[in-house]
């Protein structure tokens, strides 16, 4: 290959400026490119080259928040974000979930399964089965309405996401409010909980981490005993729905156009399927990320 085309194919590794995310930018460039990861790294987002990013933090943020001109929202379109895959812990930093920029961040669908090893996708099929074999999940939050503890009809809902909505300028208070209320006229004789972080990161006007403590009582649920789940932005959906649990989930969510907005009752069987392949068309191995910039090389913006 020619330097001309080189220059032109090559993918950088964009370091976002924040203490957490630069780390692991440089790791998985190191992984990438061993011995001249120093040519591939870049505090330049408005270089020509695709580049390849960690986290929603840093400059991704403050850049949307603080109202990208037409020049950084174009430098945006060429970037790709990495973020932890659903996946088991011990694999929080070798499987990713990758999403890009354009009129919002969009979970991109990867090409066919060249992106993970078999080893992972047997790992990821084990670590489903575990989760569809549990009879209970713990969750932290609130009750909303609750007409009777002996009550077997439970509603849950999964509060989004801040930075998530912070991103789209969305008023986080609005938002939940309205998401109640829309619950509680649907389901309004069944017990309804809200369940969300004890700690939540949000973002200031300017990007910047936000940490906001919300007290919370922890409370266990047995799988059996939930009628429907609203689950807008949590990967905490894929749970319940191999359960066998209705689930709808909002535009904002990872998954939302891989598996649809309303995820209906399905057999074990067909659960299991649904979920596992929606995770195979958007993780990606860390020991794929050369096929993985292949990929986003070859993706028109």
């Amino acid at each position: 290959m020619s330097l001309a085309m080189h220059s032109e194919t090559m993918i950088q590794y964009f370091l976002p400026s924040h203490p957490k995310s630069d780390p692991r930018v440089r790791t998985l460039c190191r992984r990438s490119h061993p011995f001249t990861s120093f040519r591939y790294l870049t505090s330049d987002l408005y270089s020509n080259h695709k580049k390849i990013t960690f986290g929603y933090l840093g400059t991704f943020a403050r850049t949307i928040l603080l109202g990208p001109s037409s020049a950084q929202k174009a430098a945006l379109e060429k970037l790709v974000i990495l973020d932890h895959a659903y996946a088991p812990k011990s694999h929080k930093f070798g499987l990713f979930r990758a999403s890009r920029f354009s009129k919002e961040l969009q979970t991109l669908k990867l090409p066919g399964q060249d992106l993970l090893e078999n080893k992972h996708k047997n790992d990821l099929y084990s670590y489903l089965k575990e989760q569809q074999g549990e009879d209970q999940i713990m969750l932290n939050g609130e009750a909303i309405q609750d007409f009777s503890i002996k009550n077997s009809s439970n509603i849950l809902l999964i509060n989004p996401a801040p930075v998530l909505l912070a991103l789209r300028s969305i008023n986080r208070e609005n938002f939940n409010q309205e998401l109640i209320e829309r619950i509680k006229d649907r389901h309004d004789s069944k017990n309804i909980y809200n369940s969300y972080k004890p700690l939540e990161i949000n973002l200031t006007q300017t990007g910047e981490r936000d940490k906001q403590k919300r007290p919370c009582k922890k409370k266990t649920f047995q799988y059996n005993s939930i009628d429907k789940v609203y689950c807008p932005t949590s990967m905490l959906a894929l749970r319940f729905i191999l359960k066998g649990i209705p689930v709808e989930l909002s535009s904002l969510h990872p998954l939302q156009k891989i598996l649809g907005e309303n995820i209906h009752a399905h057999s074990s069987q067909e659960a299991l399927d649904i979920v596992y392949n929606s995770l195979l068309k958007t993780t990606l191995s860390i020991r794929r990320l050369r096929k993985f910039e292949r990929f986003i090389a070859s993706k028109s913006t």
